[in-house]
């Protein structure tokens, strides 16, 4: 997952957080959680700034000009010990132990304060998870702890326990659209479409933009989208089974599915209204908002209206399926069902 180097929204965690750094009651362990690319490594790299700079603002955030501030920002601040797992890797005791003796066993270089993040700490082994309780059981006073995850039920309870929770929140849709025009420069329209798809997550946000495989997909995502259309369960089944088998780009492929299901309710509403006005229904006929595949139409030989309500419903199903990828083992079954219930639900 592509990294947003700024924290997106957050007012209500900022602002709390704030509290806590401003007047000193910042706890020894902090657990930052969130769905991945919601900004859990940029409030990270924000908090460990304001925990290591020796000027904080007024409202206890770091004054990002000092030179704590600026070496944090390079990754290159001695005090700051931060762990990343690899992708697809597990963070074993040999790669934690010596993290944690390192953060825990040094006298602060700089000032007086030494700050430990690891990411993502769903990815530490139970072993790794026990040796580094024992830190957090007993902290020094030096020391702060930072646990950045996506999947807090990963682990143990009693690190959950001793750990203070702040979950993160969804960013706002218009807030990452801004973003999108300003910073990336993209077109407000696009924007706009690649913020609803991002499900307030600007990470993933990033990643449609940066994905030179981006286009491929959503052409990939239309023609199956366009098998619905004509009715082939058999060839669906095989989708499911290769997307299944692939795993990459899985959970972009279901965003995409439930954006298509969704352009084709809004385009069969906007083609009722054009047809009971008297409008023209050709191509030139577009529903005044955007469309992530505006090549898509319902069949126009059906004789039945597409069932919008089971159509949006199977959207949020895949949604909700791309967001829990890492708890299934395999998610064809899940695949297959959705899939055909789609079709059936497209057919009305």
């Amino acid at each position: 997952m592509l990294e947003v180097p700024q924290v997106l929204g957050q007012e209500r965690v900022r602002r709390l957080l704030g509290l806590a750094l401003r007047h000193g009651r910042f706890p020894q362990a902090l657990l930052i959680a969130g769905p991945a690319g919601i900004g859990k490594r940029a409030l990270g790299r924000q908090l460990a700034a304001a925990l290591l700079c020796s000027h904080p603002a007024e409202d206890g955030w770091g004054c990002g000009r000092c030179r704590s501030c600026r070496a944090v920002a390079s990754g290159a601040h001695p005090d700051l010990h931060w762990l990343e797992a690899d992708p697809n890797t597990k963070l074993t005791l040999e790669a934690v132990r010596p993290w944690h003796t390192q953060a825990s066993g040094l006298t602060p270089a700089w000032g007086e304060r030494v700050v430990g993040v690891v990411v993502p700490a769903e990815e530490l082994t139970e072993a790794a998870q026990n040796s580094l309780l024992k830190v957090i059981e007993e902290p020094p006073p030096t020391v702060t702890w930072l646990l950045l995850t996506a999947n807090p039920a990963a682990l143990l309870a009693t690190i959950r326990s001793r750990c203070q929770l702040v979950q993160l929140d969804p960013v706002p849709a218009r807030t990452i659209a801004d973003w999108l025009v300003s910073a990336q420069q993209q077109e407000p329209s696009r924007a706009q479409e690649i913020a609803r798809l991002a499900a307030g997550r600007p990470g993933v946000a990033l990643e449609w933009v940066q994905d030179s495989r981006a286009e491929s997909l959503r052409q990939e995502v239309s023609q199956v989208l366009m098998q619905m259309g004509r009715g082939r369960a058999a060839e669906l089944l095989e989708v499911a089974r290769a997307w299944s088998e692939a795993g990459d780009h899985l959970a972009r492929r279901l965003e995409l599915l439930a954006l298509g299901w969704r352009d084709l309710v809004v385009v069969q509403a906007w083609e009722q209204g054009a047809a009971q006005h008297g409008q023209d229904q050709g191509k030139n006929c577009q529903p005044p908002v955007p469309l992530y595949f505006p090549e898509l139409r319902p069949a126009p030989q059906a004789t039945t209206l597409v069932s919008a309500g089971r159509l949006l419903a199977c959207a949020s199903r895949a949604l909700a399926l791309a967001r829990q990828l890492s708890i299934w083992g395999s998610a064809r079954l899940q695949l297959e069902a959705l899939l055909v219930e789609a079709e059936t639900a497209w057919k009305g």
